[in-house]
Order: structure tokens, then C-alpha cells, then sequence
């Protein structure tokens, strides 16, 4: 009788635990969940519309997907507009992607203003972060008849992208910690509506303020990860070697990469070993794929090279730095760190960079 008691007791305390918290309990709906919120420059000074995509679970609504949008000077203020809008309380804590306009991006630095993002802690930290070439309205709108909801078609297609290396994936938490880690500058995935598909162009590069500085496209996003060490391969890459638009195409399957940071007569050099395993997956060109090997991996590691430099050199131009190389000076450079931490982009901007890649090529395919 004993035990029975204290079963007794084990069962009815949760029970009333649950009974004392129904009052919380909200039910779908009488929920707009947010899966998906835009940004975009307002015609009003110092205003945003504020765009928000939401799940509909009524039975008698013809719609499954419902966007509300608003003009407000904060995201907290248009929260409380779309409140007032949508026949349920909206709820943030499922966002799956926060859309930011090119325009608005450019004029003015971003990140003071998603400070309820990170301040509200129902909000997820995971959302994609995108940066839309043209407009949010149109894209928050977009219901094409062949594709899914919109929230799942833009993290189906911003993941997918991501896996084949073709442009970075930045989630809010990611891009809070890049807006205040001194040694790297924030970048996200560029998205933009082409007819009747949402295409990701590559990667947007900001600024510590999250400011739009300038874009890059597949390769050079490609490239930017795999300084980032942040790679998944395989890795598609496609060179122009004849004209007229005679092309090379290769998978790296294989990435190791060593990147050395020093001072060399008061000059900052860094020197970035690329080793990598390649197969080759298109041949339109003359080149013999047998007899020309040493052809076929100098041509890829002068082009690597070659498109490294260039990124690099846009990025010092640009005074930003998207790679992280600021953390290998940090940690082998220390003292120096000290004195330029807070100008790091700058102090980047000045650095001396060489690169130099070692390719093996593993396969040629089946031709014959």
C-alpha cells in the first residue's frame, strides 16, 4: 500500500502540472507562425516594408499560405502591425528565412536593425539569411503551381546550393557571430526571381554592419569556402580553355588546405597551400585527357590561382574580408593582433597573399 502511494502522487503531480499550464496552450488555428520574413526599402525615410509568409490551417480557407505585409521603423513595430492584421498571434520561433532587399542593404547597415532577432529568445537562430537581388515583395508573393511553399522551396533550394558549394549558408546565429568576431566580415547567399524561378546567384559580401558591399558568383563562392575551410566536397568547377567557349569541368573531391600567417619585413604575408584530388567530369575541347595530364593540371591550378588572386585583391580593394583570415593572425600573430584588431578589414587591405595549388587528378570518366 506504501509504494501505491507514492505511484499515486508520481502520476497526479504532472497531471496537474499539465492542467495548470493550459492556459498557455495555443492552438494552430488560432497561430501564424512565421516561416518566412522579408525586408525591403520603404518609399517612406527611415521606414521598412516588412513582409511575413505564414501556414494556413483552416479547412475552409482556399489558400494554404498567407502573407501579410506592413511599413513600420522597426521589426518589433511591425510585428505588432501584422498582429493586428493576421486572425492569430503570430509566432517567430519556426522561421525558416529572413529576406533582405539589395536596395535597402546598400543604403543603410542591417544589423541594428534585426536586433529582436536575437534579443527575443522564442526567435530561431537557425533561419537562412538572403539577400534578394530585385524585389521581397515579389518573391514573398511568388506561388508558382510546380513548386512547394515558399519556406520550404527556398531551404530546399538555398541548402542545395550550399552542398554543391555555389554560394555560402548563413544562419542568423552565424551572422551575429560575424558582425562581432574582429577577424572575419559577414557574407550570405544571394537569391533572385528570373521569370518563373527563384535562382541563387551566389554570395552577397557586407561589411561589419552588415552593409551590401559587393557580390560574387559560383566559382568565387566556391573559392571563398574553401579559404574558409568550410567545404563540402565534391566541389563542380568548369574552366573556358579554347575558344570559342570550349570548356574543362572537374570535380574536386578531395580538399587540403594549409594556410601560414607571418611577418616578413614588417609586411603581412599569407601563403595558402591548396592540395586537390580532381575528377574529370565534361571535355569539350581538344585537349587529349590521356596524353595532355600535365597540360590538363597545370591549366587547373593556374586557373584556381588565378581566381583566388582575384577574389583576394577584390576583397582588399573592397577593405572587407569574408575568409576569416583574420583568426590565423590572432592566434600565431598575437602581439600584432593587438595593436589593428579593431581595423582588421584595413589592416588586411594591405597584406601581401600568395597562393599556390597542387592538383592530382584521380578519374577521367568512362568515354570509350
Amino acid at each position: 500500500m506504501k509504494y501505491r502511494k507514492y505511484i499515486t502522487i508520481v502520476v497526479l503531480v504532472p497531471l496537474i502540472l499539465l492542467v495548470g499550464c493550459r492556459s498557455d496552450q495555443l492552438s494552430l488555428e488560432r497561430t501564424s507562425i512565421a516561416l518566412v520574413v522579408g525586408i525591403d526599402k520603404s518609399d517612406e525615410e527611415g521606414d521598412m516594408e516588412i513582409y511575413q509568409t505564414s501556414p494556413v490551417f483552416s479547412r475552409e480557407a482556399k489558400d494554404t499560405v498567407a502573407t501579410l505585409e506592413t511599413i513600420a521603423h522597426s521589426l518589433r513595430q511591425a510585428r505588432d502591425n501584422l498582429d493586428s492584421q493576421s486572425a492569430g498571434t503570430v509566432v517567430g520561433g519556426k522561421l525558416q528565412v529572413l529576406l533582405l532587399g539589395k536596395e535597402l542593404m546598400t543604403d543603410q547597415p542591417i544589423f541594428d536593425e534585426l536586433d529582436v532577432f536575437y534579443r527575443d529568445p522564442k526567435n530561431s537562430p537557425n533561419a537562412r539569411i538572403a539577400l534578394v537581388d530585385g524585389s521581397v515583395k515579389e518573391i514573398m508573393n511568388f506561388k508558382p503551381s510546380d513548386k512547394p511553399r515558399i519556406a520550404v522551396y527556398l531551404s530546399d533550394l538555398i541548402d542545395t546550393t550550399h552542398l554543391r558549394e555555389n554560394a555560402v549558408l548563413t544562419t542568423l546565429q552565424e551572422y551575429h557571430y560575424a558582425n562581432f568576431e574582429k577577424g572575419i566580415t559577414p557574407a550570405v547567399t544571394e537569391i533572385k526571381l528570373l521569370g518563373e524561378e527563384i535562382q541563387v546567384q551566389g554570395t552577397a559580401l557586407l561589411d561589419n554592419n552588415g552593409k551590401y558591399i559587393f557580390s560574387i558568383g559560383h566559382l568565387d563562392s566556391s573559392i571563398l569556402q574553401m579559404l574558409k575551410k568550410d567545404v563540402q566536397e565534391p566541389i563542380p568547377i568548369s574552366f573556358v580553355v579554347e575558344d570559342p567557349n570550349k570548356v574543362l569541368s572537374v570535380g574536386v573531391t578531395r580538399i587540403k588546405s594549409n594556410i601560414d600567417v607571418a611577418y616578413k619585413n614588417d609586411q603581412l604575408t599569407f601563403d595558402v597551400k591548396f592540395k586537390l584530388k580532381v575528377a574529370i567530369t565534361e571535355n569539350t575541347s581538344t585537349i587529349d585527357l590521356e596524353k595532355d595530364q600535365k597540360k590538363i593540371k597545370r591549366i587547373i591550378e593556374e586557373e584556381i590561382d588565378k581566381k583566388t588572386i582575384a577574389l583576394v585583391k577584390k576583397v582588399q580593394e573592397e577593405k572587407i574580408e569574408p575568409f576569416g583570415l583574420g583568426k590565423y593572425v590572432r592566434a600565431f600573430e598575437y602581439d600584432k593582433w593587438k595593436t589593428f584588431e579593431d581595423k582588421w578589414p584595413e589592416e588586411f587591405s594591405e597584406a601581401d597573399f600568395n597562393v599556390k595549388t597542387t592538383v592530382e587528378i584521380i578519374e577521367h570518366g568512362v568515354v570509350q
